[in-house]
């Protein structure tokens, strides 16, 4: 195959090269194990092949200058791939222990090593930045940034179409500094942006190939614009994954919130199934799968099964966000195409298809980086829904409470 003779010739040019030849190698690697994958096997075919061969060759004949551009050249061997359960990471050079965080005389000595002094970073004017980034439209991916209350960035273009770089302004977190980047995005088109980040704690890096602005936030990375506004559209944390209540007369409310299958939660959820399975007697059913990051039909056939025998009678309004995936997503598919459903809120993820049963994590030739990868077969109607989500037929405010918004929606029909 001509991809194994060209790494074959490269191994050889470039063997006097490490850095050189652990790139070829990682990359031989990489290939070797995507192209196991089903999503693979679906996608990269004719045209589509000879493009991601002649892009490998390519990637063989950079010479990445530090860890970032050695890591960003692997990602994009993912790249290609609409298979977004697919994760390449870092593993850590020397894991920095939660004692230690707490260590104030081991964190003062992390910030004089070299580890801290030569991280990525920017040699920007940061109140420049800063005063520049918070004047950009609040429904632009720039601007000012938080996690939690702990750390601050600027979002910003870095110069170059469509690529952007978070860079900390305010820090609580004794790791991180003023200037360094902590993560990268690159627009792909349609919305769509992938990442190169740094994990917060140990600071290794990870790639997400399908990340989306959604409600002034960039959730998968848990970055918002305004963290002390209330997330409506979300489950509150702590919200019990299986529930069941009237909210009147006319409406009656489910919560299914993990199709997960491991056998702690299919023997939750079965139980929760046969206490309510009777009890659904009202005209209208309120069926929530906001924040539902999916499983597999162990957990949620059942339900599928219940919420088609209602609909005979009784109307299904199914509640997804952004954080509606996999799994679960497909069910709402289900639910809609069977017409047994209106879907209401805002579009799902589009991490819809294949998945892994195994949770099978593959090792790179130097064992610095790993890959999760999928083991699960897709479908032509889910992959046409992947990077896309599935959309709501009635699209709710973000603003003020989704349930109760889709009561009032009811009520007055």
């Amino acid at each position: 195959m001509r991809f194994v003779l060209t790494l074959s010739l490269l191994f050889i040019l470039f063997s006097s090269l490490p850095a050189q030849q652990m790139l070829s190698q990682d990359l031989k690697a990489m290939h070797d194990v995507l192209s196991k994958t089903y999503s693979y096997k679906d996608q990269i075919n004719g045209d589509v092949k000879r493009t991601y061969y002649n892009m490998v060759d390519s990637l063989e004949h950079q010479h990445p200058q530090n860890d970032y551009e050695y890591f960003r050249l692997l990602a994009e061997m993912v790249e290609p791939l609409r298979d977004n359960h697919l994760f390449l990471y870092e593993q850590p050079k020397q894991e920095i222990t939660s004692a230690q965080f707490r260590d104030t005389a081991f964190m003062r000595a992390y910030r004089t090593s070299a580890a801290f002094l030569n991280f990525p970073a920017v040699s920007l004017d940061l109140d420049s930045l800063e005063q520049q980034a918070q004047r950009a439209d609040s429904n632009s991916v720039e601007g000012i940034y938080y996690y939690q209350q702990n750390l601050k960035v600027a979002v910003y273009n870095d110069g170059r179409a469509g690529e952007y770089k978070a860079v900390v302004l305010a820090s609580d977190f004794p790791n991180w500094g003023r200037g360094q980047v902590v993560f990268a995005l690159q627009h792909r088109g349609a919305g769509r942006y992938s990442a190169i980040f740094y994990q917060l704690a140990q600071k290794t890096l990870g790639f997400y190939r399908h990340v989306r602005y959604v409600r002034h936030a960039l959730p998968l990375l848990q970055f918002k614009k305004y963290p002390r506004q209330p997330v409506y559209a979300d489950v509150k944390a702590g919200t019990e994954p299986f529930l069941f209540s009237n909210l009147s007369d006319k409406i009656q409310y489910l919560r299914l919130g993990s199709f997960a299958t491991y056998p702690a939660n299919i023997a939750r959820a079965t139980k929760f199934y046969e206490q309510i399975r009777d009890s659904l007697t009202a005209p209208c059913l309120i069926v929530d799968i906001r924040n539902n990051g999916g499983g597999g039909n162990k957990t949620s056939g059942q339900f599928r099964r219940l919420l088609r025998k209602y609909a005979e009678k009784g109307k299904v309004y199914l509640l997804i966000n952004y954080n509606t995936m996999s799994n679960a997503e497909a069910f709402a598919l289900d639910m809609r195409d069977a017409g047994i459903a209106t879907l209401v809120g805002e579009t799902t993820r589009g991490m819809i298809t294949y998945g892994s049963n195994t949770d099978v994590v593959k090792e790179l030739s130097g064992g610095r980086y790993k890959l999760y990868i999928t083991d699960m077969k897709g479908s032509a109607r889910d992959l046409r829904y992947e990077d896309v989500g599935v959309s709501p037929s009635v699209l709710l405010n973000p603003d003020t409470d989704w349930i109760e918004q889709l009561k009032n929606l009811i009520n007055s029909l």
